[in-house]
């Protein structure tokens, strides 16, 4: 008996088409479509730099929400400022100057002369 078969699957593709169908006694153009991993067209970077680029977009806006909390936090707490005086000062800086350029100004005098207090 000699099979012809025809498409762009080769003699192994076709042996394992044929082998699946008769252990589950399923028709073989089913079980080609069950199949259709081993057809995979070659990709191109189109769909990897788009993924680059949303990752890279995802991150940014990560990163405002970061530091739009990180702001927020040390606008509202004092104590948390201090943590960051002891850890992080030149971000506390940039909050101050921040804050300054802003017009709101006092805010370090007032949270130097509550640690110095605090100290005492």
């Amino acid at each position: 008996m000699t099979l012809l078969f025809t498409g762009p699957y080769n003699y192994v593709d076709f042996t394992v088409y044929w082998f699946w169908s008769l252990v589950v006694h399923v028709p073989l153009h089913v079980i080609e479509m069950e199949f259709t991993w081993l057809q995979m067209a070659p990709k191109t970077m189109e769909p990897i730099a788009k993924r680059i680029f949303k990752g890279v977009i995802l991150l940014e806006v990560a990163g405002v929400f970061a530091a739009y909390g990180l702001f927020h936090k040390m606008n509202s707490s004092r104590d948390f400022r201090g943590t960051m005086n002891e850890h992080f000062p030149s971000i506390l800086e940039v909050f101050y100057k921040s804050s300054e350029l802003s017009g709101i100004y006092g805010i370090r005098e007032a949270d130097q002369q509550a640690w110095s207090a605090k100290q005492q």
